[in-house]
């Protein structure tokens, strides 16, 4: 009787093998691996051979051990369970999945799971949420741009009939000069808002992106501590994009100051490179603009990573938003007007990040091919 449960087990398990198109494996009361189907294999890089046999704590996954204990446990005694967790390839590389858990009692019991790869599911989500907020940013942006640029007009112009009513030698006239001073800097905030929400358009020509930022980075070579080390690799014949000098510089300079304070105090290297990337190989775990959708095929690279300790995935989403920093009261205005200005260029930028290792940012920018009248 119980080689003919155990043999009507297998058939089961073989028949879900061939028909589901989700991954499936089965675990023993040891935890041990039994079955598995293809789909499995391949959402997770093991071959059949690798899985079958291989324990519930070898399956390795993000949570920890007593996570996984109590969830088994809940399983045997509840009889099933839907959760999302994230499980590790054989590559190292993670990946979000929905598991359906349920608990059979035949053949001394088999814990029976379906996971499905969510990750196409999760970047749209992500997608979506990114845009919303992009949204609700830009509109508060903007508007607080237009007002705040309709008071500072209002105080500047009353501060100039002030100093033209006075005698030029009055001290008041002073403080008035003083104060206007203050309101002609104050004014930059504005700009800095048009450039965060992609408004501003300098004159641009075709550049040699190369060239451009071996001109920037050894303009702010001179300011790194001694204990960073900058390594450059520069694409040559350089890829042309259009843009302004000056906008390559600041980009530059915000992503090389961002990577300094993230080394800190500590020895470091920070490496910046570029090169031509199609299209289709534009990836990275965050990318932003979210709605960018790239037009033509070529793309020039500006690309930096650092040595730093690398940025937590809670944090990830918020890096780009204005005002938000992990390090400095005040600060936090540097990659969000980076975003503006690559938003205005037509491109994108990306960052792959992970808390163990140094982040990489990569800027892509449309290749600008044939000159246009004027250059």
């Amino acid at each position: 009787m119980e080689n003919k449960q155990e043999k009507q087990t297998q058939q089961f398990l073989e028949a879900i093998n061939k028909t589901t198109i989700d991954g499936f494996w089965a675990l023993n009361t040891q935890g041990i691996i039994v079955e598995v189907n293809d789909a499995f294999c391949l959402m997770t890089g093991y071959s059949r051979k690798e899985l079958v046999g291989m324990t519930i704590g070898n399956l390795d996954t993000i949570e920890s051990f007593d996570i996984t204990a109590a969830r088994i446990e809940r399983i045997v005694t509840n009889g099933s369970e839907s959760f999302e967790t994230r499980h590790r390839r054989k590559d190292g590389t993670t990946f979000p999945i929905e598991i359906s858990a349920t608990w059979m009692t035949s053949n001394g019991g088999r814990l029976i799971c379906f996971g499905r790869d969510i990750t196409e599911r999760k970047q749209t989500e992500n997608r979506i949420r990114h845009l919303q907020k992009s949204e609700s940013l830009d509109r508060m942006a903007g508007a607080m741009a237009h007002h705040y640029n309709n008071l500072l007009t209002s105080v500047m112009g009353n501060l100039e009939m002030a100093m033209e009513a006075l005698p030029k030698n009055s001290r008041i006239t002073s403080n008035l000069k003083g104060a206007m001073q203050a309101a002609e800097r104050i004014s930059k905030l504005g700009t800095t808002m048009r450039i965060y929400l992609g408004q501003t358009h300098p004159s641009q020509k075709r550049l040699n992106l190369s060239e451009t930022c071996r001109n920037a980075v050894s303009t702010h070579l001179p300011d790194f501590p001694s204990w960073i080390l900058l390594e450059t690799n520069f694409f040559e014949p350089g890829p042309m994009i259009r843009a302004n000098t000056d906008e390559i510089g600041q980009l530059l300079k915000i992503l090389l100051n961002n990577a300094r304070e993230a080394i800190g105090d500590q020895p470091g290297t920070i490496y910046v490179s570029t090169c031509e990337v199609l299209a289709g190989k534009i990836t990275g775990t965050l990318r932003l603009p979210v709605d960018f959708r790239p037009e033509g095929s070529d793309f020039a690279c500006i690309r930096i990573q650092d040595t730093g300790p690398g940025i937590p995935e809670k944090n990830l989403e918020k890096i780009f938003d204005p005002f938000y920093s992990t390090k400095f009261v005040g600060r936090g205005l540097g990659l969000p007007i980076a975003l503006g200005t690559i938003k205005s260029l037509g491109g994108c930028i990306t960052v792959t990040a992970d808390a163990g290792s140094g982040p990489v940012f990569q800027i892509f920018i449309p290749i600008s091919d044939k000159p246009v009248q004027g250059d």
